[in-house]
Formats: C-alpha cells, sequence, structure tokens
C-alpha cells in the first residue's frame, strides 16, 4: 500500500539563483525532516521556475528539476495564499 504524500510550495536559494516549485512529502514527513535526510544527494522539485539573483530574470522553467542539497542556503514552505 503507497503511503499517503502531499506537495508543498516551496522556495529555494543558492549562491546564484532562486527556485519555486513543489517539493513532495509524505504524511507526517516535515520539510527539516526531508533536508536531513543524508542518504539523498538531490531532491527533485516540480514544476520548477528558476529566477538569476543577479537580475531576478526567469532562467528555466521546467516540470522536473533535481535540487543538489549540497548547493542550498535557504529553502522555505512557502503560504498557501503565496
Amino acid at each position: 500500500m503507497p503511503a499517503e504524500q502531499s506537495f508543498i510550495q516551496i522556495t529555494a536559494y543558492t549562491q546564484r539563483h532562486k527556485i519555486e516549485g513543489e517539493l513532495l512529502l509524505l504524511k507526517g514527513e516535515r520539510l527539516s525532516d526531508k533536508l536531513n535526510l543524508t542518504e539523498r544527494q538531490f531532491e527533485p522539485i516540480l514544476n520548477a521556475k528558476v529566477y538569476s539573483l543577479d537580475n531576478g530574470k526567469l532562467e528555466h522553467s521546467t516540470p522536473t528539476l533535481a535540487l543538489n542539497k549540497s548547493q542550498l542556503v535557504l529553502m522555505i514552505q512557502n503560504s498557501p495564499e503565496e
């Protein structure tokens, strides 16, 4: 039986980019749990939009992006209204 899952809206920052998209969480899992998993270096971000921090312009839009957690500076869960 598959575990229950949900998608949350996130904004992630690297040194050069802002990334907006959706991150899959299993039932009972928190964003911090997902980020602290050491056996997974990459997290899939769905419906990702990648913006330059230099000029704010949209650089890429893709259905799936593999985000290297070692490049993360900050990741936040967006409020539903955002």
